[in-house]
């Protein structure tokens, strides 16, 4: 047995739901998107106004329905703007993941047989083969610029180069023999 209060709450809801369902309809062009919001703005109302003695009149009900109902509405908006908005990068981000998780082939460094680096190797210039086969060994960059009597940021710079170079002749070579298979 339901007391006087809330039976009167009930009441009120139900004569004022459809009211409320056509501002909602106004705000969201009808649909089930207004039946949505109305059922969130009726189920706010529920939490916010707990069973009472006396309900509070029926105009600052409907007052702070309408409010209620035009914040609900705006909030949704933004959420779906917000969501419209990470959708691309999501995408993307979804793309990415599963290209790491299913690598369609082997990674460079376990396609290229030895003959190839030597091959690579050999191909580098005499000034970038001796700095990138220096630092092969281990040294550092200081011990190989007092070596070749250069600074440290030459030798970088050698071993760098020598990088490039060696990965534009593998990937040169790779292409090469996939196209050939």
């Amino acid at each position: 047995m339901r007391p006087n209060g809330e039976r009167e709450r009930l009441s009120m809801l139900s004569t004022l739901r459809p009211w409320l369902v056509f501002r909602a309809q106004n705000l969201c062009r009808g649909g089930a998107d207004a039946e949505d919001l109305v059922q969130e703005v009726l189920v706010k109302f529920v939490d916010s106004f707990p069973q009472m003695a006396q309900p509070a009149p029926e105009h600052v009900c409907m007052a702070w329905m309408a409010t209620t109902l035009h914040h609900t509405f705006i909030s949704r908006l933004r959420k779906e703007r917000v969501r419209q908005s990470m959708e691309p990068a999501l995408v993307h981000l979804q793309s990415m993941a599963q290209d790491l998780a299913s690598p369609t082939e082997f990674p460079f460094s376990e396609r290229i047989a030895d003959d190839d680096l030597r091959e690579a190797i050999e191909s580098l210039s005499l000034k970038l083969r001796v700095a990138f086969e220096a630092s092969r060994e281990g040294k550092s960059y200081a011990q190989i610029g007092q070596e070749l009597g250069i600074k440290e940021g030459a030798v970088a710079k050698r071993i760098f180069d020598a990088r490039k170079g060696l990965k534009r002749f593998l990937s040169a070579r790779l292409g090469r023999r996939s196209t050939e298979s």
